[in-house]
């Protein structure tokens, strides 16, 4: 079985610009599966995120992506 949404692409936001407030938290979600497991993956500017202890979590079997304490960069 190919990778799919677990919710139906009327309900799924697209890929959009978003504002965040500095020093707050910001959450993404990729809500796909399927069979076999599909290994979910985040990018910011090309480069692979790793979670760390400081600031950033990947949850959920990488469905999840929290990142702490927005900073400027």
């Amino acid at each position: 079985m190919s990778p799919y949404f677990e919710h139906s692409f009327e309900n799924i936001s697209r890929l959009q610009q978003k504002s965040v407030i500095i020093n707050h938290t910001l959450t993404l979600l990729c809500p796909a599966i399927g069979l076999p497991k599909p290994k979910l993956v985040w990018f910011y500017n090309g480069q692979e995120i790793h979670a760390n202890k400081k600031h950033i979590s990947i949850k959920q079997n990488g469905k999840k992506l929290i990142i702490n304490k927005i900073k400027v960069k």
